[in-house]
C-alpha cells in the first residue's frame, strides 16, 4: 500500500512539474502560480499594493525568496534607466517613487529579460562608471552573459527562484550606481536550501567564491549548477537570441541539471537579433 501510494506523489509531482513547464510560458503566468501559492510572509502586501504582475514595460527587478514554511515571493520593478536612491524611504525606487527593494539588500536586476536595447544600453554605462569609481562591478564578459541568460528554476511543483544580474549593496555619494555589486543575492536566514546552488550565476569568480563559502552549499552541488549555467550562457551567446527569451533549469532528485529553453516571451520579438558590436 505504502508503495503505491508513493508511486502515486511519484506522478503527481511529475504531472505538477510537467504542468508548470507547460505553463509558465510568460512572466505574467510565473507570476500567477507564485501568488497562487498564498505566500505569507512580510512581503505579501507587497504583491497587492505595487500589482507586481503588471510589468510589460521596461526591465525586470526582482526580489526573490523561499520561506521556510514553503512560499515563494517575488517583487518586480521597472526600467532601470529610471531608478534612483530615495534617501527619505531609504530604498531603491523607480521614477515614480514605487518600491523597488527592502532595505536595499535584495534587489535583482533580474535576467528574465523583457528588456529594450536602451535598456541594456544604460546599464553597461553604468556598469562602466561603476567599474571605473570603485572597482566593484563585473567584467565585460560578465555583462555580455547577463544580457543573454535567464534563469527561472523549477523544483517539483514551486517555482523558487528567479533570478541573475546585480544587486545594490549600498549608497556613496549622490550617485546610486556606484555600489552596484555583481551576483550578490541576499536572502532571509534559514531560507537558503543545497539544492538552491546557482544563486548568482557561475559566470564570475568572485560570486563563486562567495558560493562556496556558505556552508548551506555542497560543493559538488554548485560544481553541477555553475556548469549548466556556462552551458545555457554560452549557447545563447553563440545563438544571438534576443533578450525575449529564458532558460529553465529543473533539478531532479538524482542531482541532475535540465536546460530547457522556451520560446520567447513577446511574439513580436521573434526574429529580433540584437546587434553586437
Amino acid at each position: 500500500m505504502a508503495d503505491k501510494e508513493t508511486g502515486s506523489e511519484s506522478k503527481n509531482e511529475k504531472s505538477n512539474e510537467t504542468q508548470i513547464s507547460d505553463n509558465a510560458t510568460t512572466l505574467e503566468n510565473i507570476v500567477q502560480q507564485i501568488q497562487n501559492t498564498n505566500p505569507i510572509n512580510p512581503l505579501h502586501k507587497f504583491w497587492e499594493t505595487q500589482r507586481v504582475g503588471q510589468f510589460k514595460d521596461g526591465f525586470v527587478l526582482g526580489l526573490v525568496g523561499q520561506e521556510k514554511e514553503g512560499a515563494s515571493y517575488i517583487v518586480m520593478a521597472c526600467n532601470v534607466k529610471h531608478l534612483h536612491y530615495n534617501k527619505q524611504r531609504q530604498m531603491v525606487t523607480d521614477k515614480d517613487n514605487k518600491f523597488v527593494s527592502l532595505n536595499n539588500t535584495s534587489m535583482l536586476m533580474c535576467s528574465d529579460f523583457v528588456l529594450e536595447s536602451r535598456c541594456f544600453e544604460e546599464l553597461s554605462k553604468q556598469v562602466q562608471y561603476a567599474e571605473r569609481v570603485a572597482g566593484v562591478l563585473p567584467r565585460a564578459e560578465l555583462i555580455d552573459r547577463c544580457a543573454y541568460l535567464s534563469t527561472q528554476f523549477v523544483f517539483g511543483d514551486k517555482i523558487k527562484a528567479v533570478l541573475g544580474g546585480w544587486s545594490f549593496n549600498g549608497y556613496e555619494g549622490d550617485d546610486y550606481r556606484e555600489r552596484w555589486t555583481p551576483y550578490l543575492f541576499s536572502m532571509p536566514d534559514g531560507c537558503l536550501d543545497p539544492s538552491f546552488v546557482a544563486i548568482g550565476a557561475g559566470v564570475s569568480s568572485d560570486a563563486r567564491r562567495i558560493l562556496e563559502d556558505w556552508s548551506l552549499i555542497g560543493r559538488q552541488s554548485l560544481d553541477s549548477a555553475l556548469k549548466v549555467m556556462e552551458q545555457a550562457a554560452r549557447s545563447c551567446y553563440q545563438e544571438r537570441l534576443s533578450p525575449y527569451f529564458k532558460v529553465w533549469f529543473s533539478y531532479s532528485p538524482l542531482k541532475q541539471w535540465t536546460i530547457h529553453l522556451d520560446e520567447e516571451l513577446k511574439p513580436e520579438a521573434k526574429g529580433k537579433k540584437r546587434k553586437r558590436n
